[in-house]
């Protein structure tokens, strides 16, 4: 009887029903707070991605420092000891690029609303720009126009290197923000371009073996200025934003941030420098451009994969190291 009488009892089963209405509201505010910290933490990430990337997205970006990298080493080669094909089919590849940064700005980045209105227009125009005059070179180098093309190859240079600059603008932060982040850009892209470059100009060898070799010797001379100048970029970075590198490094673990620093020093400066002196080497006792073209191979990959973990590195603690 006791114990029907304790569960029919109206006190018990209000008390009951307060306890219960007071969890659900303690487990309401719970879940109010967390999502206040989880946009917080969102904000703080998305500011810190974007004063890291320069808001160009890592295609985009890549893409463009790939085209001022390849239009610059055109301005540096002898052109008139290089057949006009080289620049036609050059010429189409930054077509591509171009297109491809063009349509992929913004796509899928989460900083898309933080970009100042004037750089999400002239992003896509300078981008396009550059592609199409990457289709109008392409018709001069077939037309073997070769002052046309060369004057399209230095509008293209001027075009790339525009967007390169402008991208770290948009960033903010104050000009010395402005100006080590657009020195970072063009010197990434000028590493990229060299190997890149240097490489398809070794395998043009294949089909115009009695071209000069001066041509690849001032290729291979880009990529190891280019990469030593990096290096020197690198460490004055380093040295400027040592509680950056401190924070990377000093965690006592292997961490994401050390493993893309590690990509970014070791394969991706120091590699396209060795891979270049080797290179040098081959040519200047052997004259064998497809074994140089083999070592220049290898600075392709190592700078891709460096400056692509050098991107992340940079999105994540929002300093180009």
């Amino acid at each position: 009887m006791r114990g029907m009488t304790e569960r029919c009892d109206p006190g018990g089963a209000a008390e009951g029903r307060r306890r219960s209405a007071g969890r659900s509201v303690r487990n309401r505010q719970r879940a109010v707070a967390a999502t206040r910290c989880g946009r917080s933490n969102t904000g703080a990430t998305s500011k810190r991605i974007r004063m890291g990337s320069g808001n160009g997205g890592m295609v985009s970006q890549f893409g463009m420092r790939l085209v001022f990298g390849l239009s610059l080493l055109w301005a540096v080669l002898p052109r008139e000891q290089i057949s006009a094909g080289f620049f036609r089919i050059q010429c189409l590849v930054v077509l591509g690029l171009g297109v491809l940064a063009s349509l992929a700005f913004g796509v899928g980045d989460p900083t898309d609303a933080a970009w100042p209105a004037w750089w999400s227009r002239w992003a896509v125009w300078l981008a396009g720009g550059t592609a199409a005059l990457g289709f109008v070179g392409s018709v001069l180098w077939t037309l073997q126009r070769r002052r046309g093309g060369a004057v399209c190859g230095g509008a293209i240079l001027v075009l790339a290197a525009s967007w390169l600059v402008l991208d770290a603008a948009a960033a903010g932060g104050g000009m010395p923000g402005v100006v080590g982040r657009a020195v970072n850009e063009l010197l990434s892209g000028a590493l990229l371009g060299g190997c890149v470059g240097s490489m398809l100009l070794g395998h043009w060898y294949l089909t115009a073996p009695a071209m000069s070799h001066r041509p690849l010797f001032r290729a291979i001379a880009v990529v190891g200025v280019a990469a030593a100048a990096r290096l020197a970029y690198g460490v004055g970075a380093g040295v400027a934003g040592t509680d950056v590198l401190r924070s990377v490094l000093g965690q006592g673990a292997v961490t994401a941030r050390a493993v893309w620093l590690g990509l970014h020093w070791l394969p991706g400066i120091l590699g396209p420098l060795v891979m270049a002196v080797l290179a040098w080497r081959i040519m200047k006792g052997y004259g064998n451009t497809q074994a140089a073209t083999g070592v220049l191979f290898v600075a392709v990959i190592c700078s891709f994969l460096g400056e692509m973990s050098a991107l992340l590195l940079q999105r994540d603690v929002g300093w180009p190291l």
